[in-house]
């Protein structure tokens, strides 16, 4: 799926968590405040802020959980 579907799932409660398939297994991201570009990223048991690349909005494979 796309970035917008994604963050959609995420915002009516369907998913909590999504990431790109192409990432490592454990990282995992989630928008703040629903921003296509303004995310927070957990890798192992850090939590950080992230930006996401222009590669990662155009890219369509998107998983959620």
């Amino acid at each position: 799926m796309d970035i917008m579907q994604a963050v959609k799932k995420i915002r009516e409660g369907q998913a909590e968590v999504c990431r790109r398939k192409a990432w490592s297994v454990g990282v995992w991201a989630w928008p703040d405040n629903y921003s296509t570009t303004g995310w927070f990223c957990i890798n192992g048991l850090q939590i950080r802020e992230v930006d996401i690349s222009t590669a990662d909005i155009v890219g369509h494979d998107w998983i959620v959980t």
